[in-house]
């Protein structure tokens, strides 16, 4: 069982939490750890961390993993990569970083 707040960020401390960026937790109906990631979406609200908190029916822990084989994994996929992309864009264009999808076009 981890004991360090770096490997499971339940044991990370109020304070900890405050220092926490804009976070978005994937919970899976089919995860034995889905208890734990509302735990977690708990936690980030009341330190006021802006949270985006999802769960996905039908699906397990590891979804992620399933993205290019399984269809139904691919919209939460896309939730979790969009959110990623609206977070990340900001910092990507202070550093001249080319999007991806946006160079296909």
């Amino acid at each position: 069982l981890p004991e360090n707040k770096f490997m499971s960020p339940l044991l990370a401390t109020d304070e900890d939490l405050r220092k926490f960026p804009p976070s978005f937790v994937a919970g899976c109906a089919l995860d034995p750890l889905l208890d734990d990631a509302v735990m977690m979406g708990h936690r980030l609200n009341r330190a006021n961390i802006p949270l985006t908190f999802k769960v996905y029916q039908g699906l397990p822990h590891g979804f992620l993993s399933f993205a290019r084989l399984v269809d139904e994994v691919v919209p939460p996929t896309e939730d979790c990569l969009g959110w990623l992309r609206v977070k990340l864009a900001p910092r990507m264009q202070e550093m001249d970083v080319e999007d991806s999808d946006a160079s296909k076009k």
